[in-house]
């Protein structure tokens, strides 16, 4: 398990001490823990840090670089709730989604696991989950919980999650769509024709599988270009994944109209 997603795991429920530290070393190898924060080195309290150190001298200097203040109490903090007053802290607005979920910045993405850090998540700053608390922390878990649903449907579908990955590298405009061949357009005009004159539930039923298998063979191609950094064939493969979806949600129209359930 990366370094990471341990610490994020811990701090979303216990406070930052030299026992949680322990509890991670005895999870992480030395060079793992140190290679990822030294890979921090633009704050300042790490940029003596070298490897000779311990881990434990080097996370503490990671650590007290994240603190903030709480808005509350004023004591400094660096988890989702004070060690002081236990009040909820605000949004950290620097947090993509896959920070937010504790997850890898990949387009590799296990939906189960996506799954399970919302629910996980969602248990914790649900608003009813402070509905005896203050107004400002009923403000904050409510933001919390309208941005973690975002994150989650973001990251829960393949196109979404395509661009999004596209705006977190950069490119902005990414969800504009590739201007395609005639040769392409002409086969994607053919493949709704064909789903628009189809009234037959066995027909349908072969559109419907045939036109998914499309999907998810464009769906590891995609996987292939953003693990190569390949923005441009993203770009194009993202296109094509719009046009096969928008003939996939037309299908299962035509199946719902002939009531076919296979």
């Amino acid at each position: 398990m990366l370094v990471m997603n341990l610490l994020k795991q811990h701090c979303l429920v216990s406070a930052f001490s030299k026992y949680c530290v322990a509890a991670f070393l005895q999870k992480c190898s030395t060079s793992s823990i140190q290679n990822y924060c030294l890979s921090n080195r633009r704050y300042p309290l790490l940029e003596n840090v070298t490897v000779q150190h311990s881990p434990l001298k080097i996370l503490y200097c990671y650590f007290s670089t994240q603190g903030i203040h709480c808005w509350n109490c004023g004591v400094t903090v660096s988890n989702l709730f004070c060690n002081n007053c236990n009040s909820l802290q605000k949004v950290n607005e620097k947090n993509n989604y896959f920070e937010l979920l504790g997850l890898n910045i990949t387009y590799d993405l296990k939906l189960a696991e996506l799954a399970k850090k919302y629910r996980q998540l969602q248990s914790v700053l649900h608003p009813d989950k402070f509905s005896n608390k203050t107004t400002e922390e009923k403000n904050i878990s409510a933001e919390y919980s309208s941005l973690i649903n975002k994150a989650y449907s973001t990251l829960n579908n393949p196109i979404n999650r395509g661009l999004y990955l596209l705006k977190l590298k950069g490119n902005v405009g990414g969800e504009e769509m590739v201007q395609m061949d005639s040769t392409f357009l002409m086969e994607i005009m053919e493949k709704n024709e064909e789903v628009e004159a189809t009234f037959d539930s066995e027909k349908i039923n072969e559109l419907y599988k045939v036109n998914k298998e499309t999907i998810n063979s464009l769906i590891g191609n995609l996987s292939k270009a953003f693990n190569e950094d390949d923005i441009a064939a993203a770009r194009e493969i993202l296109t094509k994944l719009k046009y096969y979806s928008s003939i996939d949600t037309k299908i299962k129209q035509m199946k719902e109209k002939l009531g076919s359930t296979d």
